[in-house]
């Protein structure tokens, strides 16, 4: 594995991150109807609705995390929450995905944020032990979903 680097995406990245949420859809047994025009709307647009930071390896994304905005009113807290967490199959295992679940916690700290959520699979076992190996803990009232504490 070379040098990998977590940044936020650009532009030319939007064909390869298409390619790779048609990926991760394919992993749930799901269809991926998103365009690169809709990437471009929702990334780039004049309100963007979402964040996304890839992972590259010599100018090639092996990754990405798309990430959106998040409070917890009643408490007067805010945070980010993980829409997306994708890392191709020949990655998996070398910490591409810690790497950039710790960005993501940059991120929401910059953003005064004091938490991340992530959410998963009941049969992604493997998803889920990564996430609490990150400390990640399970939400009480959703087990599926899992929240950091950000200090």
């Amino acid at each position: 594995m070379q040098h990998i680097r977590i940044r936020q995406v650009e532009q030319r990245d939007l064909p390869k991150v298409r390619d790779m949420i048609a990926a991760l859809a394919a992993h749930h047994g799901e269809g991926a109807g998103v365009t690169v025009a809709d990437l471009r709307r929702d990334l780039f647009g004049a309100t963007p609705w979402l964040t996304l930071l890839v992972a590259e390896d010599a100018s090639t994304c092996v990754g990405y995390a798309a990430m959106g905005r998040r409070a917890k009113l009643a408490d007067g807290l805010r945070g980010i929450e993980v829409e997306h967490l994708y890392v191709d199959a020949d990655r998996r295992g070398c910490g591409v995905g810690r790497r950039m679940l710790s960005a993501v916690e940059a991120s929401a700290r910059r953003l005064g944020g004091s938490f991340v959520t992530i959410g998963t699979q009941a049969e992604n076992a493997a998803a889920r032990g990564a996430y609490v190996a990150c400390g990640y803990e399970p939400l009480p009232h959703d087990p599926l979903r899992l929240r950091k504490r950000l200090a």
